[in-house]
């Protein structure tokens, strides 16, 4: 650290000083603020503001003189480390968050759907007219048909090809969508912004990933020599539409696996909404009420403790919070009960009315 820069360098974990405070010129290197012993406070309170130089006496006090090497500190960071997010932030160039892309990456899709998605979405997969963009003079043939010429392209395969249309028609139908699925971004686009029940919105935002995918699995299928015919790839959607649906509303029973049995379930779906009121009941007169609570970090991990004791009108009468040692959440809770029940009975607060928000704790009270 004595070679450090003091103005530029991280070497006192607050950041470059240079960004709060205007550089002494006669101090360029931290070993110029220090002797064999340690530090040298007079110079550092002519040179540095005062807050700094507090950091460095209590934080840093016990620094001194060393022939170790200096170790160097990822000023971008407040741990001084260096991370690949942090340097990857520096690097890229930030741009706005596109809503296309969100809405590909959807919820309860899974990831290599939705990278499939996102390929398809920029058109970068091996297909036709892709590799003439790459300047790759491989053409392969349709072959949907036995005797076509036809070039596989992005609309074709996905869109117009044999089959692909009737696909989907079948879907498009049972959700309303009307007109004709010319282009591959038009297609998702509608799809996305279709009126629809609440329920259906998320269903509507990831189904054409599904049928993206089935008919790339299709095509792969085809250009290797096996055969997977159109009621085959109705059946394998309609398979990750179910368990999209049961991911996404695992409430949900018996869900059909039939594509227009699940809109009309989706679209006929009214969960009721109630709500209840919570108040506070104040105490009889002569009672006091005393609150618990245990707080925690991880399971085990640190805890809190804490409670509070009111009068029978509200009026707080007394508080307190406390740190214990490593433990689980029931006992954490049960140690709170404690010493608020030990803080009533050595001030004479009683008769007392002990609450807690631990439904555990209440059972094993009550011996349930």
């Amino acid at each position: 650290m004595c070679s450090c820069d003091v103005w530029k360098d991280n070497w006192n974990r607050l950041g470059p000083l240079r960004e709060f405070s205007t550089p002494y010129h006669n101090i360029e290197e931290v070993a110029e603020l220090m002797n064999s012993e340690g530090w040298e406070f007079q110079k550092m309170n002519a040179v540095l503001p005062d807050q700094v130089v507090d950091h460095v006496k209590y934080k840093l006090s016990i620094m001194g003189q060393s022939i170790d090497a200096d170790v160097p500190w990822w000023i971008l960071t407040k741990s001084s480390k260096l991370t690949v997010s942090s340097a990857l932030n520096v690097m890229r160039q930030q741009e706005q968050e596109s809503l296309s892309y969100q809405r590909i990456w959807s919820k309860g899709v899974p990831f290599k759907i939705s990278f499939f998605l996102w390929r398809m979405w920029k058109a970068i997969l091996p297909v036709d007219d892709a590799l003439k963009r790459m300047d790759i003079s491989i053409v392969s043939r349709c072959i949907c048909y036995l005797n076509s010429q036809s070039e596989k392209t992005f609309q074709h395969i996905f869109l117009t090809g044999n089959c692909v249309a009737e696909v989907w028609q079948y879907y498009t139908t049972s959700a309303g969508i009307i007109g004709p699925l010319i282009q591959l971004h038009q297609a998702v686009v509608k799809w996305w912004n279709t009126k629809c029940a609440v329920k259906l919105k998320l269903v509507f935002e990831a189904i054409q990933s599904f049928i993206y995918w089935q008919l790339w699995k299709r095509r792969n299928a085809l250009m290797n020599g096996a055969n997977m015919s159109k009621s085959k790839v109705i059946y394998c959607i309609n398979q990750n539409i179910h368990n999209l649906i049961s991911s996404l509303y695992p409430w949900l029973k018996n869900v059909p696996h039939d594509w227009p049995q699940m809109v009309q379930l989706l679209e006929g779906l009214n969960p009721r909404v109630g709500g209840q009121m919570v108040q506070r009941r104040y105490p009889s007169a002569g009672w006091h009420k005393c609150n618990t609570d245990g707080a925690s970090r991880g399971n085990p991990g640190q805890r809190l403790t804490a409670f509070c004791i009111r009068y029978e009108r509200g009026d707080l009468v007394y508080a307190a919070a406390r740190r214990i040692a490593n433990t689980t959440n029931i006992c954490a809770e049960a140690v709170a009960i404690h010493v608020g029940l030990q803080y009533c009975v050595n001030n004479q607060m009683l008769p007392v009315i002990m609450e807690t928000d631990s439904l555990a704790m209440v059972n094993i009270i009550q011996g349930d």
